[in-house]
């Protein structure tokens, strides 16, 4: 069976969200949407993901909020577009990873790690802290850094 996950950001956590063949997955600001993302850019029922003619896809189900596919494509209303492995969706201020659900050896990949980098003395922390605990810089700013846990090694 085809499956791929969603990984993001919000409230300063991390979230992932397995969809398989037979998912219909809503993405928006209402609560009872599959998944449920707070930002005031995000339109309440915003995008669906799920499985047709033998590919992933998302369909944007916004009239005013277009979804960016890879930092490059804009997907407008009634659009749908493909998803594959390692493809970035932008919703408002938020990116939702596209990773695959299997490697090509048969197991399940490692979800992505989020970290940041503080501005005022370089270090690499985890991505839910405010502030540096080293130099009191704020964190609002800092790069944020993604590391895929199979490419370390």
């Amino acid at each position: 069976m085809a499956a791929i996950w969603l990984e993001w950001i919000s409230v300063k956590k991390i979230h992932t969200k397995a969809i398989n063949e037979r998912s219909r997955v809503m993405i928006g600001r209402m609560p009872d949407c599959d998944i449920y993302l707070e930002d005031p850019h995000i339109s309440r029922n915003h995008a669906l993901v799920n499985f047709n003619d033998g590919i992933f896809q998302v369909r944007n189900l916004s009239e005013t909020n277009p979804i960016i596919l890879n930092d490059r494509w804009q997907i407008d209303f009634n659009q749908n577009s493909a998803l594959r492995p390692g493809d970035m969706l932008t919703l408002g201020k938020i990116e939702i990873r596209v990773a695959a659900s299997q490697s090509p050896s048969g197991r399940r990949q490692a979800p992505v790690i989020f970290k940041v980098r503080c501005p005022g003395c370089d270090r690499v922390l985890e991505s839910d802290l405010v502030d540096c605990p080293w130099c009191q810089a704020s964190l609002a700013g800092a790069e944020a850094l993604i590391f895929h846990p199979e490419e370390r090694k």
